[in-house]
């Protein structure tokens, strides 16, 4: 459930990391707290299909359109990883995606190579998406029937991955680190 930026919640902190996203003159925040929980969000924006997606492991948010041709997808969590970046599959052909690259790896859509098509989002701070998009919408926690989170959001679920001078644990490429992935707003 959204709720407007004027109406967020008080455990929203200044600093904290958000994914945003723009589609049409919509800007939607997702709470990076409830991205570590979930990993995935279908979600329609102005009407568009969209899927917000982000890696705990590390720490990357990528959005793309949900359509491939004419077919919408919906996205879920595989449990495997590739190369430390969330495998995704969506339920409709049980395809298997790769999140950083969008790139299909197993199923119907990996023989054509398709890549699903990115959108502009950006990590921010809290404040700084309420200052840029104070009309904006702001994902809130799922909560159960008695108003309780679902999820300790408040608490990492992986541990010492957000160590900014640990390797990101079975990454094999290699890069020049100009700005490091695990670094914060």
């Amino acid at each position: 459930m959204f709720v407007q930026v004027a109406d967020a919640p008080t455990y929203m902190e200044p600093r904290e990391p958000v994914v945003a996203l723009v589609v049409d003159g919509d800007a939607l925040v997702y709470p990076r707290a409830i991205l570590m929980w979930h990993k995935i969000v279908n979600d329609t924006a102005d009407g568009v299909p969209v899927t917000v997606t982000f890696c705990p492991l590390c720490n990357i948010g990528i959005t793309f359109l949900r359509t491939v041709g004419d077919q919408e997808l919906t996205f879920g969590t595989s449990g495997m990883l590739r190369n430390s970046d969330l495998v995704m599959w969506d339920r409709q052909t049980q395809s298997f995606w790769e999140q950083i690259t969008c790139e299909a790896l197993a199923g119907d859509f990996a023989a054509d190579e398709t890549v699903l098509a990115q959108l502009p989002s950006s990590i921010m701070a809290w404040e700084t998406f309420v200052s840029a998009y104070p009309d904006g919408q702001l994902l809130e926690r799922e909560v159960n029937e008695y108003g309780s989170p679902v999820r300790p959001y408040d608490s990492p679920p992986y541990a010492g991955y957000d160590n900014v001078d640990q390797r990101a644990f079975l990454f094999r490429c290699g890069l020049m680190i100009i700005w490091s992935p695990l670094q914060e707003c």
